[in-house]
Order: structure tokens, then C-alpha cells, then sequence
């Protein structure tokens, strides 16, 4: 069962690692991280650093990682699956409208 909760954009995205062609950033809640990726440059060697990249990063966290993602967007829902979110943990009622918050499982 997916439980709504309300989104509090009050809490500050902290770029946590920057590279030439992309930035990660976390949004830092009491229970849990949302990610939250600027890709400057695409191609495929781009997204092999980002998921190695952020498999190490994500793996080392003490939270699990979250990733918010707009239904109606399925080029980023491609994209967040490739990235190894994989679970949906609740629905997310924001500014822009609802989201789905994905958790990251690994790739």
C-alpha cells in the first residue's frame, strides 16, 4: 500500500560531489536523503561514471536514498530505474503536484 505524505521543500539540496559533466546533490531529512542529479553532458560513458559514482556514495550513507520522481515524466523514470531505484515507498504531494518517491536498492 502507498501512504501520501506532504513534501517540505524547506530543507536545502548540498552538492555532494561534483564532476565535469555532472553534480549529485542531497536533501538531507530526518529519516532519509533525497537525491536530487544535474547532468551537464550527455553520453554513455557519462551515465557508467554517474552509476558508478553514485553507487559508491549511496552505498556508504547511513539513510536510505530517495528519489522523487513526476509520473508523468518517463524519461526520468528510465533513468532513476537504471539507477538502481527500484522500490515505491509512499506518494508525495509537492508544489508542482504529486510524485512517487522511489528508494534506491543498488544496481
Amino acid at each position: 500500500m502507498i501512504t501520501k505524505v506532504d513534501y517540505v521543500e524547506e530543507y536545502i539540496k548540498h552538492p555532494v560531489l561534483i564532476k565535469e559533466d555532472f553534480t549529485i546533490y542531497f536533501q538531507y531529512k530526518d529519516d532519509y536523503i533525497i537525491v536530487h542529479c544535474d547532468v551537464d553532458r550527455w553520453s554513455k560513458s557519462v551515465m557508467n561514471r554517474l552509476m558508478l559514482d553514485s553507487f559508491y556514495l549511496f552505498k556508504i550513507q547511513e539513510k536510505p536514498i530517495m528519489a522523487l520522481h513526476d509520473v508523468q515524466d518517463k524519461k526520468h523514470l528510465k533513468f532513476i530505474t537504471r539507477m538502481g531505484f527500484t522500490s515505491v515507498v509512499c506518494e508525495v504531494s509537492t508544489e508542482d503536484g504529486n510524485r512517487l518517491m522511489f528508494q534506491w536498492e543498488g544496481i
